[in-house]
């Protein structure tokens, strides 16, 4: 099927159902919060929506975000379930068994690593962003017409998931996008305010932290940031308040790949990889079961931290292309 089949297809399904269930993925980004609110927004009473994480502060910006809640169990019944921004089952975290025994499902994503594992897949790599593909879909749905919370919802995950238009995915279609859900009435001064300006004192205090002990290897090539539970303890912060922290070691000049090594548990480690063109960072994080995009992804590996950073260091430098490791 071409672009616009996927995307009729997803939206007659969504349209037909009664009531709906919408899981956005476990440690939620703006992309999957904003396409999974925006999409409750357009549905109204006849959708819920479920994450299982707890959620950032950073998304106040969402004016409907208590419509989301965390942890709980799934209410139903449901006639269908979509999931907006999940690359694979696992991000659904205590909702997968449930998503992938159920009958009618949609998955709306745009990772290229997605196996496409709904009954309909609405998958589209190009899209600079699930929010993007969500306002093609919620158009179709209404036959063109989007509330203002859509839009707000919808501009918010295409923002923070284009690093605020900065980032190599950002494209035509991007900002004829970002430019629809602005003739709405989302007001870019306030949302750029809100995201990219706005933080706390005890957040600064742990980013500082993790910089003082950021080290580069593989002459220089390589950056890497630790998180420690300690570190978060000692600061007052919850794993959220991390969130765009490894953009620090990927920003640094001749930097190519920036990882952040992020104690979850004991023996446990949530790795983020970013890198810059053309070295491909989903490749390496496939190999410890995770995925994302070329230049953005992430994995979870556990073991003692140098082994962990020796595992993840390796892949990277194959990608790469070092010969000395």
């Amino acid at each position: 099927m071409n672009e616009t089949e996927l995307i009729k297809k997803a939206a007659s399904a969504i349209k037909n159902a009664e009531r709906v269930a919408i899981f956005c993925h476990t440690r939620p980004d703006g992309d999957t919060l904003g396409s999974g609110l925006g999409l409750k927004a357009a549905l109204g009473d006849k959708a819920d929506v479920y994450c299982d994480s707890e959620i950032s502060d950073y998304y106040d910006v969402f004016p409907n975000r208590g419509d989301v809640v965390p942890f709980v169990d799934v209410k139903g019944p449901y006639d269908l379930m979509v999931a907006v921004d999940c690359a694979d089952p696992p991000r659904l975290g205590r909702y997968e068994r449930e998503f992938l025994k159920a009958k009618n499902t949609v998955v709306i994503d745009h990772h290229v690593t997605n196996p496409g594992f709904g009954a309909v897949n609405c998958i589209l790599p190009a899209a600079s962003s699930t929010g993007e593909i969500m306002l093609r879909v919620i158009r179709e749905i209404t036959g063109g017409a989007l509330g203002r919370l859509s839009a707000l919802c919808l501009y918010v995950g295409v923002s923070t998931d284009t690093g605020n238009f900065t980032h190599g995915n950002t494209a035509p279609s991007t900002f004829r996008a970002a430019a629809d859900l602005v003739s709405f009435g989302v007001d870019v001064a306030a949302v750029a305010d809100k995201l990219y300006k706005e933080t706390t004192l005890n957040r600064i205090k742990l980013l500082a932290a993790v910089l003082s002990a950021l080290s580069l290897r593989e002459g220089g090539r390589v950056a890497v940031l630790r998180v420690t539970r300690d570190m978060l303890k000692m600061y007052d912060c919850k794993p959220y308040d991390t969130e765009g922290f490894v953009d620090y070691a990927i920003n640094l000049k001749g930097v190519l790949v920036g990882l952040m090594i992020h104690e979850t548990g004991a023996n446990r480690y949530k790795v983020s990889l970013r890198s810059k063109a053309p070295v491909n960072v989903a490749e390496a994080a496939s190999r410890f079961g995770g995925g994302g995009h070329a230049q953005a992804a992430g994995c979870q590996i556990q073991g003692e931290y140098y082994g962990v950073e020796d595992k993840i260091l390796r892949a990277v430098g194959e990608e790469i292309g070092l010969d000395e490791r």
